[in-house]
């Protein structure tokens, strides 16, 4: 083999790691959209089994003075939903998207704050039909602006997308959200405002 050759050998190799590289770095992608929908998942148990607990009724649905959470609705805090999920839910990595790079794991319930939470909750949610979305991804697009941490105000007029990077890949963006009947789904940019038009008008507090 000549040098030549030789070093025609070598970029075609250099070549083709280049092109595998993504494909070695990108797994950790599904990993964390895998451990998002995860999350969101026990969550969302966690309200059921609250519910379940408190005669069908959310957090949000009962009073502060009965251990629930209806006064906190003002404040636009997520975290205040959430602390009522304590006797169900120990592990706060649970609250974190793992793409997430703006939120840190808390170490207790006295100190939780939205600064712990990558999930929007649903305060307008029931546990009365399976398709009510419950949480969700807090990195939402409404009209074409990013949605503020506090009170969302959804209307079915509203053009919701995900913001870029939240998870999927290059152009393609796509969000998980949480549902009243415990389970989590992968949910494309495409049909994000089908799911939330099946639901109506509801507020969402975003941290």
């Amino acid at each position: 083999m000549t040098l030549m050759e030789l070093l025609v050998v070598l970029a075609i190799l250099a070549l083709l790691a280049a092109l595998m590289l993504p494909e070695i770095v990108r797994p950790h992608d599904g990993t964390q959209h895998f451990s998002c929908m995860s999350n969101q998942k026990q969550i969302c148990l966690g309200l059921v089994m609250s519910a379940g607990d408190n005669d069908g009724k959310l957090p949000w649905q009962l009073s502060t003075v009965t251990n629930g959470t209806l006064e906190l609705i003002t404040n636009g805090q997520a975290a205040s939903q959430f602390q009522a999920l304590a006797p169900y839910l120990k592990s706060f990595v649970c609250y974190l998207c793992p793409g997430d790079s703006g939120k840190v794991a808390a170490t207790n319930y006295d100190h939780f704050t939205d600064l712990n939470v990558s999930y929007f909750v649903n305060v307008d949610a029931a546990t009365t039909t399976a398709t009510t979305i419950l949480t969700g991804d807090r990195k939402l697009v409404a009209n074409g602006n990013p949605v503020r941490p506090g009170l969302f105000y959804y209307k079915n007029t509203s053009d919701l997308d995900w913001a870029r990077g939240v998870h999927g890949k290059g152009r393609r963006t796509a969000g998980i959200l949480g549902f009243a009947d415990g389970h989590a789904e992968f949910v494309s940019a495409t049909n994000l405002n089908a799911v939330f038009q099946r639901q109506g008008s509801s507020r969402l507090e975003v941290p």
